[in-house]
C-alpha cells in the first residue's frame, strides 16, 4: 500500500504542475506577442528578388600577366603598327591594367590603350610604370586590348622607336 500512497500523491501534484505550465506558456505567449508587436519578428519587406541579389554581390577580381616584347620599328618613326601588342580577355565589366617596362628600357614611351579598336586612354610618357589604370566599365564578355606604343627622342631613342617590352597586368571581374 505504500506504493499506492506515493502514486496518489504524484497524481495529486499533476494539477499543480499543469497549472504552473499553463501560467508559463501564457506568459511566454504574451511576451512573444509584445515582441512581435514591437516589430522584432517582422519579415523585411523588399521587392528585390533572389535572382537580383547575385548582381548586388561584389564581383571577384581575376589578374593575368602578359609578357610583351616587340621589335622591328620603322626607321625615323616613333610609332609603327608592327609594334602594337594585342591580348584577348573576358570580363564581367571591370577592367584595369598596368604596364611595367622591361628593366633594359633606355627611353620613355607612352601608350595608346584601345579596347576593341577604340581608344579608351592615352598615358603620359613614362620610363618605368603606368600605375594601375581604370579602363572600365566595359560590356560583359570577350574583348581585345591593344597597346599602341609611341616613343620620343630621349635616352637611346634618337628618332626611332625600334622596340619595347615589359609586363602587362590585367585585372578583370568574373
Amino acid at each position: 500500500m505504500e506504493g499506492v500512497e506515493k502514486s496518489r500523491s504524484w497524481w495529486q501534484s499533476v494539477p499543480v504542475v499543469l497549472t504552473a505550465a499553463a501560467t508559463i506558456l501564457g506568459s511566454t505567449a504574451a511576451l512573444v506577442a509584445n515582441v512581435d508587436k514591437a516589430g522584432w519578428f517582422a519579415t523585411p519587406k523588399s521587392d528585390i528578388k533572389v535572382d537580383k541579389l547575385a548582381a548586388v554581390a561584389a564581383p571577384s577580381i581575376f589578374t593575368r600577366e602578359f609578357r610583351v616584347a616587340r621589335g622591328g620599328g620603322t626607321p625615323d618613326t616613333q610609332h609603327s603598327p608592327q609594334l602594337d601588342e594585342s591580348v584577348e580577355f573576358e570580363t564581367a565589366g571591370e577592367l584595369q591594367m598596368r604596364f611595367q617596362v622591361a628593366s633594359r628600357a633606355c627611353s620613355q614611351i607612352r601608350l595608346g590603350v584601345l579596347v576593341d579598336n577604340k581608344l579608351v586612354k592615352e598615358t603620359m610618357f613614362f620610363d618605368e610604370d603606368t600605375g594601375m589604370l581604370n579602363l572600365g566599365p566595359v560590356s560583359p564578355g570577350k574583348h581585345t586590348l591593344t597597346l599602341r606604343p609611341e616613343g620620343r627622342i630621349n635616352g637611346c631613342n634618337s628618332g626611332t622607336l625600334e622596340s619595347w617590352g615589359g609586363t602587362l597586368t590585367l585585372q578583370v571581374s568574373t
